[in-house]
């Protein structure tokens, strides 16, 4: 007969020999050995726990044997983990250590489950969320620390103890761990040796906590419980979780420094956003970018949940971020001028703004102009307001309507050059409207109903959609038109090249080639070609010509519509003259 080892209670040791257990007591109460069957598999196993009625403890003391085959574990089986941490959840007595003890052992579970299980129903989120609400709801003592190969607990009574912090360090290829005590700052942190990360609570916040009660820290060795369905960000350095007393406002912040050695990264401090685990599934939201401080990295955080540095796509851009965001600013600043040029032509000249061609730029220009201001409103509101939510996805759809503008311009111009029988179609306009200004709605309301919380995880700070809602609301739209459109700019100069269009206004052939190529390529939104191949990594010089062009279309149209068409110069040139001719009468 095969027995395996089983213990009911943590503390009692079990010694095997050929034909018998012997298991030596140390603590009173009832004993027995528990003994799971060779041939029960782990999801029957997890099915029986959940449907037990037997108390909290003796579940999560089911669990914790069970999460020791954590290579048996499939994605249906971190479910239900999560949903016997649900139902445990409401218990103030449940054994922490043994609670640690699970989730360190969570850890070991081949990643693709844990991912699969986060995409399909979000199980490891609702881990997370329970296991916070374990720890919330516990009667502990005044202090508490468990540690293990991959996670740490740790809880202290702020009236009791003058707790500041912690510090993990490395030691012997082991983490090890000192509680930093009274004000403790960025000069105590350098003395430590092999620092890997560490946890401080300003001398505000401690004051302002001072009667608050306990706080509990909690530290994931990696990442492999925080599932981001964007698979841009990379997770460096450790996790820290923090619960506090639920305050509304903090008077000081709580700074995380990881010790990363990493080069041309762009490191972002950011925290592990989620809500009920029933309602959103988490991702990392950008708090900050971090700060260097001699060899380490702060990040300050002024909220409580699970804090993390993100490595994006900082070899892209690193140093050039700065010289970008100028000419990105700079060339927004001279299309707003030219597009403020196009409406004020409109308010001067009725015979200029009642032309249906002209009203199509009136409307092309709208919404340049909405996605000009939503794209700076949207870098300065805080992710974590319902506000960005709403400006994501005001950007958003200034963002497609632009480009159904350019799909609009498309068209007509293809029928001017290509077709030039038969003539504009009948009531183009407002046609145009239905199509450029509606159409975008759908994507936008798919993303809002689907997951509005995407607009609120784009990255670096902008409230822009992420993970399917950028890749499907955004990116699958506009790669669509921008390929639409470059098959009609070949169309167009193919038929302009070979004399099937006349040039008209006393220009050469090769001028008139050349201005009717640069208006179509701005205006059909072409330079977003640089664009795709900058973020496929075929350089540096298409990211600068990326965000020299596509900024400038603005200005372009208002050179080709207002300064260098001969109508529009004339409309002008009367009015001056009528102007001095009233003048001087």
């Amino acid at each position: 007969m095969n027995l395996f080892e089983g213990t009911l209670k943590n503390g009692n040791e079990s010694k095997g020999f050929p034909s018998f257990l012997i298991c030596e007591i140390f603590k009173l109460g009832y004993h027995g050995l528990v003994v799971t069957p060779v041939d029960q598999n782990v999801t029957e196993i997890l099915i029986d726990v959940l449907e037990s009625d037997a108390n909290s403890s003796e579940i999560i003391e089911r669990l914790r044997r069970v999460s020791e085959r954590y290579d048996e574990f499939v994605a249906t089986d971190v479910l239900l983990t999560g949903q016997i941490l649900k139902k445990v959840s409401d218990s103030e007595d449940i054994d922490l250590e043994s609670l640690v003890q699970i989730v360190s052992n969570l850890h070991q579970i081949e990643r693709d489950y844990l991912m699969e299980s986060q995409m399909k129903d979000r199980a490891t989120d609702t881990i997370l969320y329970y296991v916070d609400a374990i720890v919330s709801r516990h009667k502990y003592q005044s202090q508490v620390f468990f540690a293990s190969d991959n996670f740490m607990l740790l809880i202290y009574d702020l009236k009791e103890t003058n707790f500041s912090g912690v510090v993990v360090f490395t030691s012997n290829d082991t983490l090890e761990v000192e509680i930093l005590t009274d004000d403790s700052g960025i000069d105590d942190l350098l003395k430590h040796d092999n620092l890997d990360s560490a946890l401080l609570l300003s001398s505000e916040l401690k004051q302002q906590l001072h009667e608050g009660g306990k706080i509990a820290v909690t530290l994931f060795h990696s990442d492999v419980l925080f599932n981001d369905k964007s698979p841009t960000p990379k997770v460096v350095g450790r996790i820290f979780g923090v619960i506090l007393p639920h305050l509304k406002q903090y008077t000081g912040p709580v700074s995380i420094f990881h010790n990363i050695t990493a080069q041309n990264n762009l490191d972002e401090c950011s925290h592990w956003y989620y809500d009920e685990p029933s309602s959103v599934a988490g991702s990392w939201r950008s708090d900050s970018q971090g700060e260097n401080i001699s060899s380490l990295i702060l990040c300050q955080f002024w909220h409580t949940t699970h804090f993390g540095l993100l490595l994006l796509d900082g070899d892209k851009y690193d140093d050039q971020l700065n010289i970008l965001e100028w000419i990105t600013t700079i060339n927004c600043a001279m299309s707003l001028f030219g597009l403020c040029g196009i409406f004020f032509t409109a308010i001067l000249f009725k015979k200029w703004r009642t032309n249906e061609g002209n009203q199509i730029l009136l409307h092309f220009s709208s919404s340049i102009v909405l996605q000009i201001a939503a794209f700076y409103a949207s870098n300065t509101i805080n992710q974590h307001s319902r506000l960005c939510i709403i400006m994501g996805a005001t950007l958003h759809y200034s963002m497609l309507s632009q480009f159904c503008w350019m799909l609009v311009v498309s068209s007509l111009q293809f029928i001017r050059f290509v077709v030039v029988l038969g003539g504009t179609p009948n009531h183009a306009l407002l046609k145009a409207c239905l199509f450029a200004w509606g159409l975008p709605l759908l994507p936008v309301m798919s993303v809002l109903i689907s997951d509005d919380n995407s607009y609120a995880s784009g990255k670096v700070g902008l409230c822009y959609p992420s993970g399917y809602g950028l890749y499907l609301g955004v990116w699958l739209p506009v790669s669509l038109i921008v390929c639409v459109n470059l098959v009609v700019f070949v169309c167009i100069m193919q038929n302009v090249i070979q004399k099937k269009v006349e040039s008209c206004g006393g220009d050469n052939d090769t001028v008139y080639h050349w201005r009717i190529a640069l208006l179509l390529f701005f205006m059909l939104g072409l330079t977003w070609v640089f664009g795709f191949l900058s973020e496929f990594d075929f350089g540096m010089v298409f990211v600068y010509l990326f965000c020299s062009t596509a900024t400038l279309q603005g200005f372009v149209m208002f050179l080709f519509f207002i300064v260098f068409n001969a109508n529009t110069r004339c409309l002008y040139s009367r009015a001056i003259n009528r102007c001095f001719h009233n003048k001087y009468l």
